[in-house]
């Protein structure tokens, strides 16, 4: 699904700003900040879903960014019943891009191709194009990711 298609179909608005690539969430009237800024792209795909069945949304998502010339990627989620965000920070992905990509009820992510093709947030194109790098599961009360290290 698109952002767009989740955010009407879940009540939430995700903005990316192209100049900073700071990503945020809209949800229940409040700002909460998703992703760091530096580029390249900030938040680049999303999922929604209650994998810990609790009866809320989890906003699942990834997002790039760089530090001293290299580019980062990294998987994080939004809790809609905490209204916190949570980082993966051992699913950083360096010099590549990821997105998620939903199969058989399990949300994935994989190796991606990410580009920009003009000067606004509507121009991010998201394929996922290689590998599976790991996906988000549900274990011992917590959510949780498994890489394919």
């Amino acid at each position: 699904m698109t952002i767009k298609q989740e955010t009407e179909k879940y009540g939430f608005d995700v903005y990316r700003f192209c100049k900073s690539c700071d990503s945020y969430i809209l949800y229940n009237g409040k700002m909460h900040y998703l992703g760091y800024g530096s580029g390249p792209y900030g938040v680049t795909s999303l999922a929604a879903a209650d994998l810990n069945g609790d009866g809320a949304i989890e906003v699942y998502y990834t997002f790039s960014w760089t530090i001293g010339g290299t580019r980062v990627s990294e998987v994080a989620y939004f809790d809609t019943a905490w209204e916190e965000v949570f980082h993966f920070y051992y699913s950083r992905c360096y010099n590549n891009d990821l997105a998620l990509k939903v199969e058989d009820g399990k949300i994935g992510f994989y190796t991606a191709m990410v580009s920009l093709h003009g000067d606004n947030d509507e121009d991010l194109v998201v394929m996922p194009m290689g590998s599976k790098v790991g996906e988000f599961i549900f274990e011992n009360g917590e959510i949780g990711i498994v890489t394919k290290q």
